[in-house]
């Protein structure tokens, strides 16, 4: 009897163990807020850079002295107008990895229909895919969707944005399987115009030292009524 109370002590202080470890583990992703006051186009009470985790929920609080916009260029709904005397917030899913500038643009409220966001269906800026943040070496992988057939997918380089490409999908074109596209020099895409079959494996290699992301879709264009001012960086792990 006092073997099976042992045995039973223990098995119990395993479960609970477990179910701990379990309880952690789903509390790994969670809300992550930040207060963030602008004061002379300036956070005057952050860092220079805040830390959060992929697949956290970011929330930005904002006060300022002064009216213009905040946003996040690689991340399309993190954005707000913002004036004097009120409270402002930015929300966003922290989905991709790597380092992203706050900027805020002074000097009244903009349209961010003027960003790239009026652009519809598969020409809207990361409709079809957007990769993550890549180093030296690094790939990513969009597989060409069947409904796709006789339509072009045009696509850019996130952090150099003159560079551009796109795919022409036609089902009686020759490449199928997987396609190669290298990114080199400063950013260019080799070969930048592919013609393939629906179904088709395209991956991008980054041969750059720099970083480098490819987003589809058309180039947005940010409205510069006054020169961007960055406020702070965004370290996504």
């Amino acid at each position: 009897m006092l073997i099976n109370k042992i045995f039973i002590s223990k098995l119990n202080f395993i479960l609970v163990l477990i179910f701990v470890i379990l309880l952690t583990a789903c509390g790994s992703t969670s809300d992550k807020e930040f207060e963030l006051n602008i004061k002379s186009r300036k956070i005057t009470n952050q860092e220079s850079q805040i830390q959060v985790k992929t697949g956290d929920h970011v929330i930005l609080n904002f006060t300022t002295d002064e009216e213009g916009s905040a946003f996040i260029d690689q991340y399309p709904d993190a954005k707000t107008n913002i004036s004097p005397g009120g409270n402002w917030k930015i929300e966003f899913d922290a989905t991709k990895s790597g380092i992203f500038d706050l900027k805020f643009v002074p000097g009244g409220r903009i349209s961010f229909s003027n960003t790239g966001d009026a652009t519809t269906g598969i020409n809207a800026s990361g409709s079809l895919f957007r990769s993550p943040t890549m180093i030296t070496d690094q790939t990513f992988t969009y597989v060409v969707e069947k409904d796709l057939d006789l339509k072009t997918v045009k696509y850019y380089n996130h952090m150099k944005r003159s560079n551009t490409g796109k795919l022409i999908i036609d089902s009686n074109a020759e490449l199928s399987g997987t396609v190669e596209i290298e990114i080199v020099g400063k950013g260019a895409f080799d070969p930048d115009e592919t013609t393939i079959q629906p179904g088709t494996k395209v991956t991008w290699t980054n041969y750059t030292k720099d970083r480098q992301m490819v987003s589809s879709g058309d180039v947005p264009k940010v409205v510069e009524t006054q020169a961007n001012v960055k406020l702070l960086s965004i370290s996504v792990e």
